[in-house]
């Protein structure tokens, strides 16, 4: 097989960057810890692994042998999990800016009360701003935009310091000229700003998921941006010349140019990659009913493949938000690799959502990390080899882990480390065993009818438990 018919896979989660590449049969992996202040050095890093692998240089392998690059990643899923995005203003119709802290309603289908809380606030009150315009749902101005009320309020939030607008009016999908008019404005004020009007992300009514959809794509597109540009321009300066696709939440590809404005799309593009995958897998081995299941450094995310096919939900729910979108019926919870231990304000012991990623990292990792993660306690218990982590690249600390174990959970408790350690393993494998059954149960598909693959960095020692 010729060398130049190499494609590349690679995905860039919190913690570690994988790639696979693929020329003819073979097939060649390879790992590195992500670098999240430039995402380009962590994936030329694992480049450099496979290259030495294939016995070309990085720069040969992209200019002259790669014909395909896709990406896949956990950048938003990451960012909305850990609730870690930019500071969104919006321009909403007026009357109704509490549609937004109101939603479809708080109440959660829960019984204990102390898990009943409140919509997350992705937008700050102050930076809530109503436009007195109005559209009826035949398309019809009832109140014609303002232009010097809409630029008065654009400055104001400019001067809040915000790095997104998302434009939010009534009716848009039957009659857009009021957000294209206030597009127009805040590019003409503010041309640094990033702009997303909801008709434009979502075209369609129930005003509340438009909305919300077009807050999250706002919310999420600074770090997008940033992956994107970095990866690009790392490349091309690397001699690759052809199309970057990045795979979106419907396994399906986009390019960099669509993934800059619309970059809620990515939404869980990573575990598409591995859904599309586990499809074809039930395809090949004549499987009907399969559970799939991807741990990584900081979520675990899970799909039922029914009849060899992926299902798709429309206006999916991301979080707590209900959104407009229509993705992969993936669920995704907070547990991962980097997940870090803590205990709640009852002082209960909680994994994630909050994530150490790769720097600083678990304790064990050396790099500063002070925090126990889901990683120390595998180290702890044996499951990992602490002198060949990520193939003897690394070799962990575990006393620092023992360490962090008992000083942030095991004292409060009683506990040493290894019980920590266990307790927290057995917590991860109840929380992800729960999100199994919400894409199995709670949908009507007996799970002992399926097989499971598991797959991502951390989901290998968790899966024996968790089946």
């Amino acid at each position: 097989m010729a060398v130049d018919e190499i494609s590349i896979g690679i995905d860039v989660g919190g913690t570690h960057t994988d790639l696979c590449s693929v020329q003819g049969a073979n097939i060649v992996r390879a790992k590195a810890l992500t670098t999240h202040d430039d995402y380009a050095v962590g994936i030329f890093n694992a480049l450099g692994n496979v290259s030495e692998i294939i016995g070309v240089s990085v720069d040969d392998l992209l200019s002259k042998h790669c014909r395909a690059f896709v990406n896949g990643n956990t950048i938003v899923t990451n960012a909305l999990t850990e609730l870690k995005g930019a500071k969104v203003g919006v321009l909403v119709t007026g009357g109704f800016a509490d549609i937004l802290r109101i939603g479809r309603g708080a109440r959660l289908n829960v019984r204990d009360d102390h898990l009943q809380r409140n919509l997350p606030r992705l937008v700050p009150q102050e930076c809530v701003a109503e436009i007195d315009e109005r559209i009826d749902r035949d398309g019809k101005v009832i109140v014609a935009l303002d232009p010097i009320q809409v630029e008065k309020e654009v400055r104001r939030l400019v001067e809040l310091d915000v790095d997104c607008i998302a434009v939010c009016f009534l009716w848009s999908t039957a009659n857009g000229s009021h957000e294209q008019e206030a597009e127009d404005i805040i590019k003409r004020v503010a041309s640094n700003v990033f702009v997303t009007r909801s008709v434009a992300v979502a075209s369609v009514f129930r005003e509340y998921e438009r909305w919300q959809t077009a807050i999250l794509n706002c919310y999420v597109q600074p770090p997008v941006k940033g992956f994107v540009e970095t990866v690009a321009k790392g490349l091309r300066s690397r001699g690759y010349t052809r199309a970057l696709e990045f795979f979106n939440g419907l396994g399906g590809v986009l390019t960099e140019e669509v993934v800059k404005q619309v970059p809620i799309q990515l939404y869980s593009s990573g575990p598409a990659g591995g859904a599309v995958g586990s499809a074809a897998l039930a395809k090949r081995y004549g499987l009907d009913e399969v559970l799939c299941g991807d741990m990584g450094g900081t979520s675990f995310d899970t799909i039922l493949i029914h009849k060899q096919q992926a299902k798709v939900v429309q206006r999916c729910t991301i979080g707590r938000f209900e959104t407009a979108l229509n993705l992969l019926d993936i669920d995704s919870i907070g547990a991962g690799g980097g997940s870090i231990i803590h205990l709640d304000s009852r002082g209960i012991p909680q994994v994630g959502p909050q994530s150490a990623g790769s720097t600083p990292g678990p304790a064990c990792s050396g790099r500063g990390g002070t925090e126990p993660t889901v990683t120390d306690c595998m180290a702890v218990m044996g499951f990992i080899d602490p002198a060949n982590y990520l193939g003897g690249q690394y070799e962990l600390d575990l006393d620092a882990a023992k360490q962090a174990l008992e000083e942030k959970v095991g004292n409060a408790l009683g506990w040493d480390a290894i019980k920590t350690a266990a307790g927290a393993y057995s917590l991860v494998v109840a929380n992800m065993a729960n999100a199994l059954r919400e894409v199995s149960v709670s949908r009507g598909r007996d799970p002992r009818k399926c097989a499971f693959i598991a797959y991502g960095g951390a989901l290998p020692v968790f899966s024996a438990s968790i089946c």
